[in-house]
């Protein structure tokens, strides 16, 4: 059976992705208080009891909000770097698995490969998970497209890449001038371009389905989102539901649940 994806929500006000597999059940992030993470998950189907593992990215608030509960409270295992432990320091759940290396790891039937982004966390990491059929990748809060993240999603099913800004949005608009720059630096947030250039190269490696993230409620629209990576990939003579899916991940609610297969 391929890896169902359901996207809980994506966004600075949370991120959370939940992996379900041939019985198995991941998360990817924490970013939710714990309450409003059961409700999302129950609205996808499932619960906190059944939930094997939690993967987290990196140590901003917006993806670990419940993972001291989560790990302690509700007994749920909880995977990160040694370094992204130490920077949460009290807040990191005692039951931690800390992992040093960037080596992959078994969990719950899954096949987990972590690999490096480019943001200004102390070491933020994306995931790719195989069930050995079918492929996710996710990739989030990163200020460009390394080639360790094309390398990591080359062929996969499924690739959640961040869109976060319109580019002329974020610099009309009405964040300060330091957080601009933070934004639009390589350690800060991908636009909607540069997401839309690495669309074009993973889909011309075998990735049909994409599901764009994280975008800003302040800085974007969905809309422009979707218009942006369509007409990239429109050039190239590729045209949505016949050559590719495109899913725009939402902050408020859950997203549509996406198999990931090519073949479906």
């Amino acid at each position: 059976m391929a890896i169902r994806i359901s996207t809980l929500g994506s966004g600075s006000k949370g991120n959370s992705v939940l992996i379900d597999g041939n019985g198995h059940k991941l998360l990817i992030d924490c970013g939710f208080g714990i309450r409003e993470l059961s409700a999302r998950l129950m609205a996808a189907g499932a619960t906190l009891a059944e939930l094997e593992g939690i993967l987290v990215t990196h140590e901003h608030i917006d993806h670990i909000k419940a993972i001291k509960r989560a790990g302690e409270k509700h007994d749920i295992p909880v995977y990160m770097h040694e370094r992204t432990c130490r920077a949460m320091g009290n807040g990191a759940p005692d039951n931690a698995y800390i992992f040093s290396t960037l080596n992959g790891f078994k969990l719950a039937g899954f096949e987990i490969h972590p690999f490096p982004v480019p943001h200004d966390a102390v070491y933020p990491l994306g995931y790719s998970i195989s069930d050995g059929d079918s492929r996710f990748v996710y990739a989030t809060d990163l200020g460009y497209v390394t080639d360790e993240v094309l390398a990591a999603a080359r062929g996969a099913d499924i690739v959640m890449l961040e869109s976060n800004y319109d580019k002329e949005m974020l610099i009309k608009g009405p964040y300060p001038y330091y957080l601009k720059q933070r934004i639009l630096s390589d350690y800060g947030h991908l636009c909607n371009t540069d997401c839309a250039e690495a669309v074009c190269k993973m889909l011309c490696w075998g990735t049909k389905k994409f599901i764009l993230g994280h975008i800003s409620q302040e800085n974007n629209l969905a809309e422009i989102v979707y218009r942006t990576t369509c007409g990239r990939l429109a050039r190239e003579g590729c045209i949505a539901h016949r050559d590719f899916e495109l899913t725009i991940a939402r902050q408020d609610a859950l997203s549509e649940t996406l198999l990931c297969s090519a073949t479906n």
